[in-house]
Formats: structure tokens, sequence, C-alpha cells
């Protein structure tokens, strides 16, 4: 049994994501690819990528202001899904899972949406919003923590599973 929360480094991949094909395996593959890039012999690699869907369309981060606006316009008074694919990559084996939450948004008006962009600065967030804020959801099924980014239960059970933590 390995504790490994004792020493951690965040590391930024350099992988090329994908962006074509269903959202749960799109946010499958690309933690896949990031654990991959990431790894380095003896390490323990845990890469998570978090999209956001509705409508058939996949909402990844706006990196603008402008497409933050629109995103968050397209999703208002909706349901929608967030999908986070996560990859533990041990020296011995790959374990990965995808997790699926459902968010439903309040019914912005124009206003709203941009006092909310301008405020929170949302561009680093799948689908351009932190439920976090307790500002655009209007309710959930699901992991909160998969919501935010991380489905951190999951992830604790496979950890479990495979002999990592307690």
């Amino acid at each position: 049994m390995h504790n490994i929360l004792e020493e951690f480094a965040i590391i930024s991949p350099n992988s090329e994501e994908i962006d074509v094909g269903e959202p749960e395996d799109i946010a499958l593959q690309n933690a896949v690819l990031k654990a991959r890039d990431c790894a380095k012999e003896g390490d323990i690699i845990i890469a998570c990528d978090t999209l956001v869907a509705c409508d058939g369309k996949i909402y990844g981060k706006p990196y603008t202001i402008e497409s933050a606006i629109d995103m968050i316009k397209k999703l208002s008074g909706k349901w929608h899904s967030v999908f986070s694919g996560v990859c533990v990559k041990t020296p011995d084996k790959e374990v990965t899972f995808v997790e699926e939450s459902k968010v439903k948004f309040n019914d912005l008006n124009e206003e709203q949406i941009i006092d909310y962009v301008k405020k929170y600065l949302p561009l680093d967030k799948a689908g351009s919003y932190g439920i976090q804020d307790g500002v655009v959801v209007e309710k959930y099924l699901g992991d909160f923590d998969n919501i935010v980014g991380l489905p951190v239960k999951k992830l604790r059970d496979v950890l479990k599973e495979i002999s990592y933590v307690k």
C-alpha cells in the first residue's frame, strides 16, 4: 500500500487534445493522452479532462470573454452533462474511467451572463462556469466534485482498488 499524497507535483502536459467524437470518449482519450505525456519511469500519474456537453455540442474552455458569454447563453436555463475522463497510470498498470454529472443552469439574461463572466473570469473552466461560484447553477445530479473538475470519490475508490491509498 502506497500513500501517493505524501509527495506530488502538478505537471502541465504538452499533449494535443482531441475534440471530435462522443463527449465521454473525448474526455477519456484526452485524460489518457495527458497521463502518457507526463509519465516518467516509476511515476504515478493522475490525469483528468473535463468537458460539458449540451444539445449535441461540446463545450471546453472558452479562452476569450466573448466565447465564455456565448457558451453561458447557450447553456442558460438548460440541463447539460459534465464528463470527466480520468486516467491513473502507475508503473505497472493504467486504469481509466469516466464520470458523468448533470447540471441545470438558471435562466440567465444577457446582463447577468456578462456580469458573471466579468466577475468570475471562467476562461479556464469547461462550459465557462464554476459550480463552486454558486451563481449560474440551479441544480445538479451526481458528483459535485466531478462538476468542479475531478471526481474525487470515484478516484479514491479506484486508488483503493489498485492498492495506492488506504
